[in-house]
């Protein structure tokens, strides 16, 4: 028998502090929600899980930037339907205006019809969407990955001479001849705008798809962060 040394009295007082110690950490992980709390509770775990944090981070970055730019290309792609449907009707208007047995009278309130919609195609060139030109041509390219990869989207031109011909002030309907060129005008000018439309299709379905394909690759390292990282009670 131990008289000056009580060694199970030191015993039971290292297995408390250690359980204590350990409630401790399992307290503080589930009111946290976070099994890594400290550091040195894995120090490996938490630099995978902190390198994958910042991928994330960089993940929705870019999956905003495409979210706004398929906003931008369907703002510009909706602004195209109507001026395609404009072109139709002003191509109507000049077939019209170009038959010989209507009078000058007839020919003049078809001129007042396409004037309208020439004013109308004339508003939407210079359309903006948050102060930026949706038709002037310019290519921009949006990011849409982590790694820097980028889609040039936003180069439609409404300024083209196909257009600059059908919006000018002398393309009328009070003559045969006049009706004959404006046609001839509409039918360029509505040519360019489904090739135009078509470049919007194009550009729409592959941020569609980069959209699809960041948002998978976000939950795949939310979940591979989330293993790492959170308590699992």
């Amino acid at each position: 028998m131990v008289i000056n040394t009580n060694v199970e009295a030191q015993r039971t007082a290292n297995n408390l502090n250690v359980s204590q110690t350990n409630l401790a950490k399992s307290l503080s992980r589930l009111s946290s929600g976070s099994r890594i709390v400290n550091p040195s509770d894995d120090a490996a775990g938490l630099a995978v899980s902190s390198r994958l944090r910042a991928q994330i981070k960089r993940l929705d970055s870019a999956l905003s930037n495409v979210i706004n730019a398929v906003s931008f290309t369907q703002t510009q792609d909706g602004f195209m339907k109507t001026v395609d449907k404009a072109f139709r009707r002003m191509g109507e208007l000049a077939m019209l205006a170009r038959d010989e047995t209507k009078s000058s009278q007839d020919r003049a309130l078809y001129d007042q019809e396409f004037q309208q919609l020439k004013e109308m195609v004339n508003d939407v060139r210079t359309a903006q969407l948050n102060d930026v030109n949706l038709f002037d041509g310019l290519a921009r390219e949006v990011t849409v990955s982590p790694e820097g990869d980028s889609v040039t989207m936003g180069d439609v031109d409404l300024f083209t001479d196909e257009f600059n011909v059908l919006t000018a002030n002398t393309t009328r309907l009070t003559s045969i001849e006049g009706a004959r060129a404006a046609l001839d005008a509409t039918s360029a000018a509505g040519a360019s705008v489904s090739i135009e439309r078509a470049d919007i299709g194009g550009t729409l379905s592959r941020l569609e798809t980069a959209s699809a394909q960041l948002t998978s690759q976000r939950g795949s390292m939310t979940a591979a962060a989330s293993r790492i990282r959170d308590t699992d009670v």
